[in-house]
């Protein structure tokens, strides 16, 4: 994770703007039936790869908003239908805005307690279309697949 940070003071407390990056890839590739291990004949697969840009402003030591940004590549192989079909897509998920209160802090010399109340609010401006896609069944001697319809998790 990269943390790009202008604030003022130790450990980065005080009021100012801060940005950075983080990213987290996924890859499945095993086959399973009901937690079995099944052939991968066709090699299906997954790559996910989910970047998330922030940036953000404290205006004090308790108080400050974070605006989140996820941009989203995946590639994959699978049966659909009577072809195997190898696809990539790449788009923005749902932003968020996020406001970060600390309600209350205590500091020791061995320990730091933090308590923060978290609020914020959802964009819809990722793409559902996959949320809502049927079983996809494959023809012609191919494998069922594992990728999409109800069994999403036939690839670990």
């Amino acid at each position: 994770m990269l943390h790009l940070c202008r604030r003022p003071g130790a450990g980065g407390s005080g009021a100012g703007f801060y940005g950075g990056i983080a990213e987290q890839f996924t890859y499945f590739g095993t086959l399973q039936d009901e937690g079995n291990k099944v052939p991968n004949t066709i090699e299906q697969h997954i790559d996910s790869s989910v970047l998330q840009v922030f940036a953000g402003y404290n205006f004090n030591d308790r108080f400050g908003l974070q605006f989140n940004l996820p941009v989203i590549y995946r590639s994959w192989k699978r049966p659909l239908g009577t072809v195997i079909e190898n696809s990539t897509e790449f788009g923005i998920g749902d932003m968020s805005l996020i406001g970060n209160f600390l309600a209350y802090q205590k500091l020791a010399e061995n320990f730091t307690f933090n308590w923060s109340l978290l609020g914020g609010l959802k964009f819809p401006t990722g793409n559902s279309s996959h949320l809502s896609e049927s079983d996809v069944e494959s023809e012609n001697g191919l494998p069922a697949s594992g990728i999409g319809g109800d069994e999403p998790n036939l690839l670990a």
